[in-house]
């Protein structure tokens, strides 16, 4: 039997392949799963339509997430954080810190896909990178300010 893959299937073939399966294959594993669609003229030109439409969408979903990027790989970010002396900080800067600092900035990001390699725990400047889109990423510069300690 031949089937056009709705999704990605390990082994098997890309989304949008037509490939050749055992029909128990197909009707008990593919089809409940809908990771496929049986191969007909009428369903090709439907997955054919639908994937035009998605292309579309996700190509203007990546014109946004690259201008975005250089919209914030401008933007620098002060945070203010209780501190001590020597510059260490009472406590650390997360990623929710940075999110509520991008909010503020009038930018919606929602802090999963804010990278810290650790939390900040020290004042000074600080390259925090941000994944938009896929492949597109962008880097905002994130200054942390000691405010002196109690």
């Amino acid at each position: 039997m031949e089937v056009i893959l709705i999704e990605d299937v390990a082994g098997l073939g890309s989304r949008g392949d037509v490939v050749r399966v055992k029909d128990g294959y197909a009707r008990n594993y593919l089809f409940p799963r809908k990771l496929a669609i049986p191969d007909s003229p009428s369903n090709r030109k439907r997955f054919e339509n639908e994937f035009k439409t998605r292309k579309k969408v996700e190509l203007k979903k990546e014109e946004e997430a690259k201008k975005l990027a250089d919209e914030l790989s401008t933007l620098t970010i002060t945070i203010k954080a209780k501190a001590g002396e020597e510059g260490k900080l009472f406590g650390s800067i997360t990623t929710k810190d940075i999110e509520e600092a991008l909010k503020q900035k009038g930018y919606e990001i929602d802090r999963k896909h804010i990278h810290l390699e650790e939390h900040i725990k020290h004042t000074g400047v600080y390259d925090v990178p941000i994944k938009l889109f896929k492949e597109i990423q962008a880097v905002v510069k994130v200054w942390v300010v000691g405010e002196e300690g109690d």
